[in-house]
């Protein structure tokens, strides 16, 4: 069986699409990858995989549910998903990621999921709490002399309320954009000085993906 990762969120414009679409090219180079676009309203993913130029296949929700014949499947849903939905998704996933900027609302919106899930998981027992990680993505880059302030109080807000957290950000570039709008993998986009570094960006996470889930990275 696949394993599977479910990126999910409360809110839309966290970078959701973007995480699904980075972690599956990143999980392309170690097996049969399929990526899941389970946004019957925007269909986001579908529309950047139109170019035929990403390394894997997107299908929708109930063409992957026929499918057996991957390594991992990276399940994009819309975001305010619909509780039923969201227990339904959680009980099939090895691995829960709640993709959020540093911004108030954003975090907001991620504490929601995140107590919707806890509260079903004190009721049910489903051990849902090991598998699910935070990751904060649209970054602004710090220095060591003077740190992001909106990254260390949001990494200081997710501790305090006991959301686990990945170690690994993803920073706010252009970039991503332009990979969208082009329908490629950050990676290929040419002319960004930070194209590369985004992409490593998500290999980074990745890495703590599969660690997470128990497969060597």
């Amino acid at each position: 069986m696949p394993k599977i990762i479910g990126i999910i969120g409360f809110k839309g414009g966290v970078g959701k699409t973007s995480s699904a679409v980075h972690l599956a090219g990143h999980l392309a180079e170690r097996g049969t990858t399929i990526a899941v676009d389970g946004d019957d309203r925007n269909r986001s993913m579908m529309t950047w995989a139109s170019a035929g130029k990403l390394p894997f296949q997107v299908m929708s929700l109930m063409e992957a549910l026929s499918s057996r014949d991957a390594d991992f499947l990276v399940v994009d849903v819309r975001g305010g998903l619909p509780d039923v939905e969201l227990f339904d998704l959680a009980r099939s996933c090895d691995l829960l990621l709640l993709p959020a900027n540093p911004e108030m609302m954003s975090l907001d919106g991620m504490r929601r999921t995140f107590d919707v899930l806890t509260d079903e998981e004190e009721r049910t027992g489903q051990p849902w709490r090991a598998k699910m990680a935070a990751l904060l993505t649209m970054v602004r880059p710090g220095t060591p002399d003077k740190p992001n302030r909106k990254l260390v109080e949001a990494q200081a807000a997710l501790s305090a309320l006991s959301i686990p957290m990945l170690e690994s950000t993803v920073r706010a570039s252009e970039a991503f954009k332009d990979a969208s709008k082009e329908g490629v993998l950050v990676r290929d986009v040419k002319g960004s000085h930070l194209a590369a570094t985004c992409w490593e960006d998500y290999g980074s996470v990745t890495r703590e993906c599969l660690s997470l889930m128990g497969v060597k990275a």
